[in-house]
């Protein structure tokens, strides 16, 4: 996600197109957030309240905090009219802005906090999928009416709504519903490092392949048949084996942990250096701005995501128990 936005905050000075289908990383995030929260949360003993709270306090601090920034840094600049500016604002600020149509709402302020604003209608929902087989019930049906959506009905929502199977959550429900349902099958089944390892690599290989060869399929179609490789890559992580243990190591888990950091303060920080890094040259502006947007996201989920998110799920620590079982699957984004 970071270099798919690099046309859009950096063309000044780098002004190409490094990963131009890096958007498909939100797909792959929704999956292993539904994968992750179920995996974290078992149905017996389950406190809707406890973990409303915890979610909340994982994913709104940071949200508000680069708001504030974004407004401070870039409200006045921004080209819309103030009604503009103030209705996209409370839409941020109640994080509903993903339900509205149009690039003012999904797009506005800090782009990509969209995805935060999906994240917790799953978080919602999230209470009603744990039970039994909800989720794959839900998969299955999101999966039978993606493939039995008529053309001109997907054209016609598309329409009405901007990137409504990339934008709104219940073009998104597919992805998360997967994820839980991808649990199911790790639990019951633990193949050996073999199987793990040619799973991952499998994984990798079908991704690769089915990228390109998917880019011209209208985008329902699509996000279905990219789930078997995140599914499977998901799958394969979990199981163990060599690239599982290489990604436990403390530095990558280190950046995993920060990684939610990274995706909410790149593009902000991006834009602040691009007038900066003009006239070095793309081959040297950008590994610059990289490696400035991960020591940033660091610094960050060190010296206040970190605290921040301790110090709100202090209260209840000693008064109600929470199931948290570790996991071989990095954390990212917004649903770790």
């Amino acid at each position: 996600m970071v270099l798919f936005h690099v046309p859009y905050v950096l063309p000044a000075s780098v002004g190409l197109v490094p990963l131009s289908e890096g958007a498909l990383g939100v797909s792959f995030f929704f999956v292993l957030s539904g994968f992750i929260l179920r995996h974290a949360h078992a149905p017996e003993g389950f406190r809707p309240l406890t973990f409303y709270r915890r979610r909340a306090a994982r994913v709104l601090p940071l949200h508000y905090a680069t708001l504030i920034l974004w407004t401070w840094l870039f409200f006045a600049s921004w080209g819309n009219s103030l009604g503009e500016k103030v209705n996209s604002g409370v839409a941020n600020l109640l994080v509903i802005h993903a339900l509205f149509s149009g690039p003012l709402y999904t797009l506005g302020y800090n782009a990509v906090s969209w995805s935060i604003s999906v994240e917790l209608v799953f978080y919602a929902l999230f209470p009603l999928l744990l039970v039994g087989g909800r989720a794959i019930g839900v998969f299955a049906a999101c999966a039978l009416a993606v493939l039995l959506l008529p053309d001109a009905a997907a054209a016609g929502l598309e329409r009405a709504f901007p990137g409504s199977f990339h934008f709104h959550p219940l073009g998104r429900l597919l992805e998360f519903t997967v994820g839980m349902a991808l649990h199911a099958v790790w639990r019951h089944w633990r193949p050996g490092e073999r199987v793990a390892t040619i799973t991952q690599i499998g994984a990798i290989l079908l991704l690769l392949a089915l990228v390109p060869a998917s880019a011209a399929m209208p985008p329902h179609l699509r996000n279905l048949l990219l789930l078997a490789p995140f599914g499977l890559l998901i799958l394969g992580f979990a199981w163990d084996g060599p690239l599982t243990r290489l990604l436990s190591r403390p530095l990558p888990v280190l950046l995993g942990e920060a990684s939610f950091a990274l995706y909410m303060t790149h593009h902000m920080l991006f834009r602040l250096i691009d007038p900066l890094l003009a006239g070095l040259g793309a081959a040297i502006a950008l590994p610059l701005a990289v490696l400035a947007a991960v020591l940033l996201s660091v610094a960050v989920f060190l010296l206040f995501e970190r605290p921040v998110r301790a110090l709100l799920n202090r209260p209840s620590a000693g008064r109600h128990s929470h199931v948290v079982v570790a996991t071989p699957v990095p954390q990212g984004g917004g649903g770790g």
